[in-house]
């Protein structure tokens, strides 16, 4: 998986932008900025551009998978 403009938490944590969120769940960088603009996948911004907490998107991923 290529991470790219890598964000990190203060936990170390590396954020994922909606381009790799887009990339693992094998849709496309709209669908994900639909999900976070609908609520369905928590994003946070970092300067002036949106990240997604790993730990939240594989909540996300789970919960799809079961709809």
């Amino acid at each position: 998986m290529c991470m790219s403009a890598q964000t990190s938490t203060r936990d170390g944590i590396v954020l994922l932008t909606p381009a790799d969120a887009a990339q693992i769940a094998n849709v496309s960088r709209d669908t994900v900025y639909r999900e976070i603009a609908r609520g369905a996948l928590p994003a946070k911004r970092a300067a002036r551009q949106l990240r997604i907490d790993p730990i939240d998107f594989g909540f996300y991923l789970r919960e799809r998978g079961r709809g």
